[in-house]
């Protein structure tokens, strides 16, 4: 047979929704409408629901403006639960547990609650023994971590290796490898007494001086003495020059130049001083070679008494005055 059913099929007449499910038999077909008897509500929507009514089993019905009341005790106190139940993902077969049980291994089955526990004692803060520890891997954009000297330990013993030589002391408030480290920088980066001195052992008497230098007043040098050890040696440099060198109460008309002075052998460090008539300023110049002259950008306001110190390595140097006056000027070096 076919789905649905034309009634009083005769004569023409309505047609019911039916469906055919075999066997000569049909079933009716409807909708749910709402509304009270004798009226029309309208199809049962999701805008236009079914009423229903809500009981607690013990004849008391809720209402929208009365909702019926649910509590703990509507539910039973116990549930059973089966192995069934607890099945793992896996296919192992566990129940929930005791609190009593121990923690996971990590291999085989176990109970909720054991695996719970194995998984707590991995993330719990606080050092642990590997086997319970949760394995880290460091990103790969971590960047990197600062690690201070004080949080490194050091090797059994490490910091009285060895043993200090007879009759050889510390330095003051030294202690330990830093201790005697910081008192051999010090005495190496520092100045050495004039009578004080190092052994260095054999060391041939051909060979005395070993570095020297100027503090700009004295001759500073090492030297090797007969016994092999590195002595100082101190003197005052000697100065070179004479009075009015450059102008000796000389009449300098504007932009008079004055005479040369040969500051390359040995003259590091030339002091110009003197006296001028009136205002000038004085303008040092340095040559190479008695021909091309270049100022250096340095001046001296003279009004009377004047002076100035330099350190040069030009060969020559003279000086323009930019006023007429009188001038004396003397330039000195030391060797």
């Amino acid at each position: 047979m076919a789905n649905n059913t034309v009634l009083n099929p005769g004569s023409g007449g309505d047609t019911l929704v039916t469906e055919d499910v075999g066997g000569g038999v049909k079933i009716a077909a409807g909708k749910l409408h709402t509304g009270a008897a004798g009226a029309d509500g309208g199809p049962v929507t999701l805008g236009n629901p079914l009423a229903v009514q809500l009981s607690n089993g013990a004849g008391a019905y809720g209402t929208p403006s009365s909702p019926i009341s649910v509590t703990v005790g509507d539910f039973p106190t116990t549930q059973a639960v089966t192995a069934a139940a607890g099945a793992e993902a896996d296919g192992h077969s566990a129940t929930l547990g005791f609190t009593s049980d121990g923690a996971w291994s990590g291999s085989g089955s176990g109970t909720a609650i054991a695996v719970l526990k194995a998984v707590w004692q991995r993330l719990r803060g606080g050092q642990q023994a590997m086997a319970v520890s949760l394995p880290v891997a460091i990103a790969s954009d971590q960047p990197a971590l600062p690690v201070s000297a004080a949080t490194l330990p050091l090797p059994a013993g490490a910091a009285q290796d060895g043993a200090d030589a007879t009759g050889v002391s510390a330095p003051p408030g030294a202690s330990g490898l830093r201790g005697w480290l910081s008192g051999i920088y010090k005495l190496l980066s520092g100045s050495i007494a004039a009578s004080g001195s190092i052994p260095v052992g054999s060391v041939a008497s051909g060979y005395p001086v070993l570095a020297g230098g100027s503090d700009g007043a004295n001759v500073r040098m090492l030297y090797v003495t007969a016994a092999g050890y590195i002595g100082t040696y101190a003197q005052q440099r000697a100065s070179v020059g004479s009075q009015g060198n450059l102008w000796n109460a000389a009449v300098v008309g504007a932009g008079g130049t004055s005479a040369l002075v040969n500051v390359i052998n040995g003259q590091p460090l030339v002091s110009i001083f003197g006296n001028a008539s009136s205002a000038t300023t004085i303008t040092i110049y340095f040559s190479a070679d008695l021909v091309h002259f270049y100022n250096t950008g340095t001046t001296i306001a003279a009004n009377g008494d004047f002076a100035l110190t330099l350190q040069t390595g030009a060969f020559y140097l003279r000086l323009v005055s930019s006023s007429a006056c009188t001038i004396t000027a003397t330039a000195t070096g030391k060797v």
